[in-house]
């Protein structure tokens, strides 16, 4: 009697445990097909590797071929984060689309100021990004007097890099400006007014929609 109930109660953590993984398994699945392009020193052993240790709960970090330290930060049917050493983090989202499921791969550098970079990908990896999302010139970053004064913005600061931040609730894409480590705070305050503080996109199934 004992032994059935024992073999019972095995047959129920297993099936619990089955049906819980069911629901994160698409996203699993992404992880594994993250493009190398954004993560070259990320290998196939890694990715399996650092998906057994967060299986297992252990904190536990995965080398890299750079000797980076790896780690699954979080993982659920909607969303990953992956930190790939002290400056990289990568994010996955599926998308829902007509037919399909599209996968987002939001891989943001945090040194020295958060800088991200998007990768829009089907199932079999074939990449899609510049379908269904355009990044912004730089103009789309001016406000209506920033438009007035861009040549005085541009030789005041050379570049702008933009961080990405995806809400899976609302479907939207924020992107949030930073500008070069090096600026000083003077040029900073001087042009804060002529620049738009962030953009959002909203996902309507098909593409990302700029956000009046």
């Amino acid at each position: 009697m004992k032994l059935i109930l024992r073999i019972t109660a095995a047959l129920v953590i297993c099936i619990s445990t089955v049906a819980a993984a069911t629901g994160t398994e698409p996203v699993r699945d992404a992880i594994l097909r993250i493009p190398e392009s954004m993560a070259p020193m990320l290998t196939e052993y890694g990715k399996l590797d650092m998906l057994d240790y967060f299986d297992s709960g252990m904190d536990t970090p995965t080398a890299n071929i750079v000797d980076g330290q790896m780690r699954i930060t979080a993982l659920s049917d909607s969303a990953a984060t992956l930190s790939l050493g002290n400056a990289l983090r990568i994010d996955i989202y599926p998308l829902a689309a007509a037919n399909d499921t599209l996968w987002m791969y939001i891989a943001t550098y945090t040194m020295p100021v958060p800088d991200s970079r998007v990768i829009i990908a089907k199932a079999n990896n074939d990449e899609i990004t510049s379908r269904v999302f355009r990044a912004p010139d730089f103009s789309k970053w001016l406000t209506p007097e920033g438009k007035k004064q861009r040549k005085l913005i541009e030789s005041l600061v050379p570049y702008i890099s933009t961080a990405y931040t995806y809400c899976p609730a609302t479907g939207i894409l924020t992107l949030k400006y930073s500008l070069p480590a090096s600026t000083s705070s003077e040029v900073s305050e001087r042009i804060a007014p002529l620049l738009v503080g962030n953009l959002r996109y909203q996902w309507t199934g098909k593409k990302f929609n700029l956000l009046k």
